[in-house]
């Protein structure tokens, strides 16, 4: 009888216990994503959300002449990630060009900006405030 209760006590150690683990790491993921999306930490002085993407307004200088404006799309943790015409779409330059920012580098929030999913499930409470000075 003792070595069925050890051995059911070495199964549950060994199997249920990281189960359990990696389930309530789940169910924090969800319950901390939650709440980032219903109570934002916010900047009291800009508007800035938690967990949202920044855009910075930015024009292209091509050798031919052509500078288009485009949005460059940065994460809620500074990361840049693409570059977005004024709809939305992405923006791929397909020569050499330099690009820099207008409107003093300020934070724009066109009409079909986005969510940072990345950052809203990856269980870090702190985590999307990049840019926020004021909370």
């Amino acid at each position: 009888m003792d070595a069925i209760l050890k051995t059911a006590a070495d199964l549950l150690a060994k199997y249920i216990e990281p189960i359990f683990k990696a389930l309530w790491q789940l169910v924090m993921r969800v319950l901390i994503g939650i709440k980032k999306l219903i109570f934002p930490v916010k900047d009291l002085r800009t508007g800035i959300k938690q967990s949202r993407m920044r855009y910075y307004l930015v024009q292209f200088s091509f050798r031919n002449g052509h500078k288009p404006i485009a949005y460059q799309e940065v994460d809620s943790n500074g990361q840049l990630k693409r570059y977005v015409d004024r709809d939305g779409k992405r923006f791929i330059a397909e020569e050499i060009h330099e690009c820099s920012l207008i409107a003093d580098g300020k934070f724009h929030f066109p009409e079909w900006r986005k969510i940072d999913w990345k950052d809203i499930f990856n269980g870090n409470n702190n985590s999307g405030c990049w840019a926020n000075t004021e909370r």
